[in-house]
Parts: structure tokens; C-alpha cells; sequence
């Protein structure tokens, strides 16, 4: 967690989720939690950061990527939408759909809806499913 982040040690921040220590790879999604935008990531880094993570057979580091997961959410005030459209959603359709379980798992199920049925309003008959 001491580590400055910048453009040189982001990348190898990103592989250390995928170390084969338990304990190394939730350190690294605990500084992409602490100290990395969600903006500061490319999409492909985004995407497999949380296959990594979502996937991950350790209880502890799936728990960090769920709080990865929510954090970002956070970010785009919790409009699951305006995430969806900062992943892969047309290349990873299952990690997605797995992201979405998590978002509905854990944050208030409550605002997430809220949130949607917000956006379905706004748009009227408009509103583009396919993202």
C-alpha cells in the first residue's frame, strides 16, 4: 500500500492480481481501491482486473473485488449503466453479467433499481439496452 501509483507502476500493480500469493493479490486490489480512478484505467485493464478477481478462488480477494466493484459504482453515483458502459460489455458479456450479480449482491438492491428504473423513465421508449 505504500507504493506511489503512477503510469510506470499501475501496469504491474494490474499483474500483481493474478500473483499466485492469496495474500499479494488482494494487496493489489486494495491499492486499486485506495489509490486508482476508475478513469485512470484503460478498459482492458478494467476488464481483467475483474475477471482476476471475480474469478479468484480466494474468499479475500473476491471480497476486494467486490469492493473494488464498489467503489466504482460509487463513482458514477451508483447508476450501474454509466459503468456498464466503462467495461466491455459487447467483448465480455458473461464477466459483465457476473458484475452486475455482484452490484445487485451488494450494494442496496433498492438504489441499483432505483437507479435503473430512473434511466428506463428518462429515455421513454428510447432506451438502448445493448449499451
Amino acid at each position: 500500500k505504500a507504493i506511489a501509483v503512477n503510469s510506470k507502476t499501475l501496469v504491474p500493480n494490474i499483474e500483481r492480481t493474478r500473483d499466485t500469493n492469496p495474500g499479494v493479490r488482494r494487496a493489489a486490489f486494495e491499492v486499486l481501491i485506495d489509490k486508482i480512478s476508475i478513469r485512470a484505467m484503460k478498459i482492458s485493464y478494467r476488464m481483467k482486473v475483474l475477471e482476476s478477481g471475480l474469478r479468484d478462488r480466494n474468499t479475500a480477494v473476491k471480497e476486494a473485488c467486490i469492493s473494488l466493484i464498489k467503489k466504482w459504482v460509487s463513482y458514477y453515483d451508483d447508476d450501474i449503466i454509466k459503468l456498464l458502459k466503462a467495461l466491455d460489455v459487447e467483448g465480455k458479456v458473461d464477466l459483465c453479467g457476473e458484475v452486475v450479480a455482484e452490484i445487485l449482491n451488494h450494494v442496496h438492491i433498492d438504489t441499483a433499481l432505483q437507479c435503473l428504473v430512473s434511466r428506463i423513465e428518462n429515455k421513454g421508449n428510447t432506451f438502448n439496452t445493448t449499451i
